[in-house]
């Protein structure tokens, strides 16, 4: 019976070091990661952002048009892997968003309304100044209803 109650004791002990050390890399994150990066959507996303990033400055309306294909994209993947949205990397893309809003401008277009990134922008600080700022130029903050008219298709 000792021998089984020390067998025990030492599995609860590999265990919680499998967890802290789990939590040390993130590893829940990278494999999730890691599955998202393997779906159609991810990779197009980042190329699309990338590309709209350098043309912001040279060329508005594709810089525009490959934003927006990119915003559909990544809500497919947001969709998907819910918890990609709380990392650096999903920073990063809001500031690709603030340079998105900055292109709208300099084209004297409206921020959509229909926006499909909007959860994203939620949760994080500047992202929050995005919307404030969108809203208090346009007046027109999301409902409801128009975030999830900005969802895609569940598949």
């Amino acid at each position: 019976m000792r021998q089984l109650v020390d067998q025990i004791e030492e599995d609860e002990l590999t265990r919680h070091q499998i967890d802290l050390n789990r939590r040390i890399v993130n590893f829940e994150y990278w494999r999730t990661r890691a599955e998202a990066e393997l779906t159609d959507e991810a990779p197009q996303a980042h190329s699309s952002v990338y590309e709209a990033d350098k043309l912001q400055t040279e060329n508005l309306g594709k810089s525009r048009d490959l934003y927006e294909k990119a915003w559909k994209l990544y809500a497919t993947v947001f969709d998907k892997y819910p918890e990609l949205m709380d990392n650096a990397e999903a920073q990063d893309l809001v500031d690709s968003v603030g340079h998105y809003r900055d292109v709208l401008g300099q084209l004297d277009e409206p921020f959509p309304s229909s926006f499909p990134l909007w959860t994203l922008l939620d949760k994080h600080h500047k992202g929050q100044q995005i919307r404030d700022q969108v809203k208090l130029l346009q007046g027109n903050e999301p409902t409801a209803e128009k975030k999830e008219e900005a969802k895609p298709d569940a598949k």
